[in-house]
């Protein structure tokens, strides 16, 4: 009797592990099926991206070829991978086609202790300092421009004046070109609002015959502004640097590097509000939907989008303004109250210049524990808990939200 048990006992364990076993096969058996459709999907995204990449090259050299047979592009515009950039330079290769591609980079944060960080360093916050880059292949240099976050924020008035500062300089330097292609990264917020492609249908009617924005599919861009900012890091690990000067000074010893800091405590600073409401007055919005596009050709106030830039994609144009030559100098005269494009200049915009942005209690209590560590020729560029439009003044602020 024990042993038929016994026996009962083992049949119906090995029936149970049969049967667990079973159902470990089929769960693997549907991870392997995931994991594959995931990996299989990632391969393609990744294709997608290197196919867009050599596309938008071919038609890059395609537009200048077309617009100045005699200028010369590099080789390899948009790199497939990082191994193909040779040199950190960009050579020269003057025309009528500006290209270049823009981006925000990384965050600098002061102070910074490249050498030897304190750990009341790694506790606290830092102060942040921003990194728009325009990287103008045409004439060979990489603009950087570094700026405070009390300064602006990255919205659509600190990218209008960011872009509206490069296109005058360029002006100013008598550098000017009929074509700006302009490689971007997707990003919908920063570079593909109403407000952004209005300020590029102003430029196609102004300063350029035709503009052309390409963006770049999310991830594995490669975009040229990420491999400058990987320099600029380069030069500045291993030290020590506690004011944004320091930091430009070491940015510019990299070739082909250009950085400027724009210091929001001069007046009048060079940031400035209030472009939405004149883009709007005189340009229509985009469709709806249009996000959804990586390239726009803009000319003589209309706009011709594209899914991407290869030719046999279908393609659809729409008009942005009526009477382009009219609404593009009734525009510059609102701007800077002349519509002469050949001697405005950045000091000439009259919008209202932007007031300094205010730091959080708590994130000025956090830098305000850093300033031992910081020489004492470079605190006074740092917020301090009296002034500056930060403790005692955010306190008040924020007492009053609450009572709100």
């Amino acid at each position: 009797m024990k042993n038929e048990l016994l026996s009962d006992k083992v049949i119906n364990s090995m029936s149970n592990n049969n049967s667990s076993s079973n159902n470990n096969n089929s769960n693997s058996n549907n991870n392997n099926k995931e994991r594959n459709e995931l990996v299989k999907q990632k391969e393609m995204h990744i294709e997608e991206a290197i196919v867009q990449r050599r596309t938008m090259q071919a038609f890059i050299k395609f537009v200048a070829a077309s617009s100045d047979p005699n200028q010369k592009l590099p080789d390899s515009i948009i790199a497939d991978t990082l191994d193909q950039v040779e040199t950190e330079e960009i050579k020269e290769c003057m025309g009528k086609v500006l290209l270049m591609f823009e981006d925000f980079g990384s965050n600098f944060g002061l102070p910074l202790f490249g050498h030897e960080a304190p750990s009341v360093d790694y506790y606290n916050s830092k102060l942040s300092l921003y990194c728009f880059i325009q990287a103008d292949v045409t004439h060979g240099t990489n603009h950087v421009i570094f700026y405070d976050e009390r300064g602006q924020g990255k919205g659509t008035d600190a990218l209008c004046s960011l872009r509206m500062r490069f296109h005058l300089n360029q002006l100013k330097q008598e550098k000017r070109c009929d074509v700006a292609i302009v490689v971007c990264d997707n990003c919908t917020s920063q570079n593909k609002s109403n407000a952004v492609m209005k300020f590029y249908c102003w430029l196609s009617m102004t300063l350029y015959k035709r503009v052309v924005l390409l963006f770049l599919i999310s991830g594995h861009s490669h975009m040229h502004a990420d491999r400058i900012v990987s320099w600029m890091k380069a030069a500045t690990r291993g030290m020590n640097l506690f004011t944004p000067n320091e930091i430009v000074e070491e940015c510019n010893k990299v070739k082909g590097v250009k950085s400027v800091f724009l210091d929001h405590r001069s007046q009048p600073n060079e940031f400035f509000i209030g472009f939405e409401p004149v883009l709007d007055q005189y340009i229509l919005d985009m469709p709806s939907g249009f996000t959804k596009y990586h390239y726009f050709d803009f000319t003589n106030g209309n706009v011709t989008v594209k899914e991407n830039c290869i030719s046999e994609s279908p393609e659809c144009t729409f008009e942005l303004c009526v009477n382009p030559s009219v609404i593009a100098k009734r525009m510059t005269q609102t701007f800077f109250g002349s519509n002469n494009i050949e001697t405005i200049r950045m000091a000439d915009l009259k919008l209202q210049n932007t007031p300094m942005m205010k730091l959080s209690v708590k994130k000025v209590e956090s830098i305000l524990k850093k300033m031992e560590m910081v020489p004492l020729e470079s605190i006074s560029y740092y917020p301090t808990a009296d002034g500056d439009g930060t403790v005692e003044e955010n306190k008040n602020e924020e007492t009053k939200m609450k009572e709100k």
